[in-house]
């Protein structure tokens, strides 16, 4: 029989009803880590954004690379790609943790299990009408579907959670390994169609709905990193029309499914754990600065190296099929949850011992995640699809970065601005209205202490 969740080792506020978390009680370490992520994320999404999936494995695209565009490339492999949103699903475990601990004191354990899931539904519905009609790389799925996890773990124990953290984390270090070598067989299938992609003939720019269709009836048959589907996306993307691509986009969703539950999933949820974890322990609160510090310092360094080795072979030369790599792959993973590790620790402290401004506006920056996060897909589909200014595969890996910063700078300064007259983001607002079934105040009121939602 289920009993109330453990109580936690760092004290909480307890409201007497379910309301949002005043501004003051909230963990400000968490906000900043949040509002930093986004742009860490962005930078990552921008290459799917811009470019077609097989480019990420292609060996003509890395050989061609110099100069800026290698450092460019370069530097958001080995400091970017996978930490970041390893970041944002330690603190979405977190987050889950605190709600949590708040709710089974006012609501009780049923009651808060139900409310909980509600919240996971709606994060779901949401991930999948962001996948097939926005971008097809949505995470959001993967967070409601492998979330539920969370509901239960909290009636373990802090320390049992800490150590099922771990275990996980290096479940994940085999998987990732695993799927490095069965993606090495479908890069070599993938290569032995190029001798046939170079017999077919060029799609034609701007092509009509027909032609498109007759090619989706073949790209099914395909990897998504054969040539001939990078033909085919970038003639999607590039030119439309909608139907076309919406049905583009429901494919790679659903062929991307296997990939985050099965490689990609055990990271996910061990970094889920370790934020509950390390909500419960109070670890990223002002007090803990000692050990935020030593952990930014160990895991930072040590992140970097190990993340640094396998683009660094592929620049060599190496190919992305060779077995030396796919081996790497678990180096890489090793080295992945590292760096968020010290990415948080270093934030926390940037948090709390920061300059109090920036601090401030990282903050309200993270405080609109949601809203940003699906905003961030809306600017950057308009910018290289076919309905805004289609410039799908022109922009390179330096010009993918500069759009990165400014637009993440962009949404930042609108969230300083938002959240001057209201309390919480217009996403946010509707997903707690809708998990709580409740309509929050949305318009500021009074000064700054004014509750804001706790999503």
């Amino acid at each position: 029989m289920m009993t109330a969740a453990p109580a936690s080792d760092v004290k909480h506020p307890s409201p007497p009803h379910a309301a949002p978390v005043a501004e003051r009680d909230r963990v400000q370490a968490m906000d900043v880590i949040r509002g930093v992520a986004l742009l860490g994320i962005l930078v990552v999404n921008m290459d799917f954004f811009a470019g077609t999936f097989a480019e990420m494995f292609s060996d003509e695209h890395t050989s061609t690379l110099v100069g800026v565009e290698r450092a460019a490339w370069l530097l958001v492999q080995v400091v970017f790609a996978g930490k970041f949103i390893s970041l944002f699903s330690l603190l979405f475990g977190a987050g889950i943790a605190l709600q949590a601990m708040r709710l089974d004191r006012t609501r009780g354990a049923f009651s808060t299990s139900f409310l909980l899931l509600r919240r996971l539904v709606v994060l779901a519905v949401v991930g999948v009408v962001h996948a097939t009609c926005i971008w097809y790389g949505d995470i959001l799925w993967g967070y409601a579907s492998l979330g539920w996890i969370l509901i239960l773990v909290r009636f373990l124990p802090t320390k049992a959670i800490w150590w099922a953290a771990a275990s996980v984390l290096l479940l994940s270090v085999f998987c990732v390994t695993a799927l490095g070598f069965v993606s090495m067989m479908g890069m070599e299938a993938a290569a032995a169609g190029r001798e046939a992609a170079s017999a077919l003939p060029e799609i034609p720019d701007g092509p009509t709905s027909m032609e498109l269709f007759r090619e989706m009836g073949n790209v099914t048959q395909w990897s998504v990193i054969d040539p001939r589907w990078a033909d085919f996306e970038a003639a999607t993307y590039r030119y439309g029309p909608w139907d076309v691509a919406f049905a583009l986009r429901l494919l790679q969703w659903v062929s991307s499914l296997p990939f985050i539950y099965l490689g990609f999933g055990a990271h996910l949820i061990g970094m889920f754990l370790l934020g509950t974890a390390a909500a419960r322990s109070g670890v990223l609160g002002s007090a803990w600065a000692s050990l935020q510090r030593q952990v930014a310092l160990v895991c930072i360094p040590a992140g970097l190296f190990c993340c640094a080795v396998v683009p660094s072979l592929l620049l060599s030369g190496r190919a992305h099929a060779d077995p030396l790599i796919a081996g790497m792959g678990s180096l890489n993973e090793l080295g992945t949850t590292l760096l968020a590790v010290g990415y948080a620790g270093a934030l926390a402290r940037l948090a709390y011992a920061g300059p109090p401004a920036l601090a401030l506006f990282l903050a309200r920056t993270g405080r609109m995640a949601f809203t940003i996060y699906l905003s961030m897909s809306v600017l950057m589909t308009g910018l290289f699809y076919w309905w805004g200014f289609g410039l799908f595969e022109q922009v390179g890996h330096v010009g993918r970065l500069g759009i990165a910063l400014v637009t993440w700078a962009v949404l930042a300064a609108g969230a300083q601005l938002w959240l001057k007259a209201f309390t919480m983001g217009p996403l946010e607002w509707a997903w707690r209205m809708t998990t709580y079934l409740e309509v929050p105040p949305l318009l500021r009121r009074g000064n700054a202490s004014q509750r804001e939602s706790g999503a």
